[in-house]
């Protein structure tokens, strides 16, 4: 999990940077950025939701074809 959020933090970093220290930067760049932290998050809030159960069923599945 740690490296998880290294990986985060290391993939948002320069978007936070572009946003505060950007200048003259279209409004349809900082609309990208936030589409990009937005899918990012959703798609960490799924894995977090998903259940770890379904995983070993579907292995099981795949072993027995």
């Amino acid at each position: 999990m740690l490296w998880s959020a290294v990986f985060l933090c290391a993939n948002i970093a320069p978007f936070i940077y572009v946003i505060f220290f950007g200048r003259n930067i279209p409004w349809w760049v900082y609309g990208i950025i936030a589409i990009l932290i937005g899918q990012g998050v959703l798609s960490l809030i799924m894995k977090l939701r998903k259940n770890p159960a379904d995983d070993l069923n579907m292995n099981k599945k795949l072993d027995e074809e």
